[in-house]
């Protein structure tokens, strides 16, 4: 799955959210992407997986395991 759109803090430290046709998803880097790919206030398109069943301590959105990472 593909989306694309700016990178925003979550409410909780370290949470970081992109809103896409209506929903909002957690960005959870995986494989080589890291954290540090995917910096607040950026417009970017990633790849990767949802994970609805996912716990995290975010409390925001749909987990997103993401495994490419893009300037959008």
């Amino acid at each position: 799955m593909t989306l694309t759109g700016r990178v925003v803090a979550g409410v909780e430290g370290g949470c970081k959210l992109l809103s896409s046709g209506g929903t909002s998803y957690l960005l959870l880097p995986s494989g080589d992407v890291s954290d540090a790919d995917i910096p607040v206030g950026a417009q970017v398109t990633v790849r990767g997986r949802p994970q609805p069943d996912m716990m995290t301590t975010c409390q925001q959105g749909t987990p997103f395991r993401v495994t490419e990472v893009m300037p959008g």
